[in-house]
């Protein structure tokens, strides 16, 4: 008698991935969220992780970046094979740098949306954390997150117009008074403005600046920027509140920090 078998055999893909989250499903189970380079967000399983054992317990941590084997799986696919390219020790070990990871995570998850592929967000994040990791700095409070938080937000599809009033259309001109519309998501020009209250007043200056965090990529030249510290905590303001606006709440690590701090 003559015995047969059948082989199915799973094409899987291996691609590099930020971690974002984790959630406990089952008993030694979880889901992660990861930010991959060739796919965006996805969500997959890591089957056994929570066990003393797993092969995988500490290469799942979030915010490492990790080179990973996936199979597509019905809802969720399924992760097989990690490897950590970088950890990113040096933030997680400083209790304020650790701060900026859990708001970092969040973010991303939250803005993120799952399945589009978007190569340019992966490189901006990883050249971000590469410059972060270099700092001692209150990285949450640092002007290089506001000029992050801008170009993420940018590649996301929701960069300002910050080169002619977004209400006329016409373009932006050195004098008169100018403003930053939150709601509208751009500069509106002295003509158009009528007060509104989510209407910033903004400088000159201010949107210089605007202008070279979207045209810059070192991370480094743009902490370094040399503005009155008036404009940069105009445009800090300005980031702030937009991407406020577009999250449409605070996110929950900020609460949690903001509530440590007044302790």
């Amino acid at each position: 008698m003559i015995h047969y078998s059948l082989v199915i055999i799973v094409k899987g893909y291996r691609t590099k991935a930020f971690v974002l989250r984790k959630i406990d499903l089952k008993e030694a189970d979880q889901i992660i969220t990861l930010h991959t380079e060739s796919q965006g967000k996805v969500k997959a399983i890591a089957k056994g992780i929570r066990k003393a054992r797993s092969k995988n317990v500490g290469n799942l941590e979030l915010l490492n970046l990790i080179d990973v084997l996936l199979i597509p799986g019905k809802n969720f696919e399924i992760i097989t094979q990690v490897k950590v390219e970088n950890s990113f020790l040096d933030l997680k070990e400083d209790l304020n740098c650790l701060a900026f990871v859990y708001y970092l995570v969040e973010l991303l998850d939250k803005l993120i949306a799952e399945n589009e592929r978007a190569p340019e967000l992966f490189d901006l994040l990883d050249n971000f954390l590469n410059w972060a990791k270099e700092k001692k700095e209150d990285l949450l409070k640092s002007f290089a997150l506001r000029a992050f938080e801008l170009k993420l937000i940018s590649l996301l599809g929701f960069a300002p117009e910050i080169f002619r009033c977004v209400k006329c259309g016409q373009k932006l001109t050195s004098g008169g008074s100018k403003y930053f519309d939150v709601s509208l998501g751009g500069i509106v020009c002295s003509s158009c403005t009528n007060g509104e209250e989510q209407s910033i007043k903004v400088s000159e200056n201010s949107i210089k600046l605007m202008r070279l965090i979207l045209e810059g990529e070192d991370f480094d030249l743009l902490s370094k920027i040399k503005a009155p510290s008036g404009d940069r905590k105009l445009v800090a303001t300005m980031i702030h509140d937009y991407l406020l606006w577009i999250l449409e709440k605070q996110l929950k690590s900020l609460e949690v920090i903001n509530a440590l701090e007044k302790v």
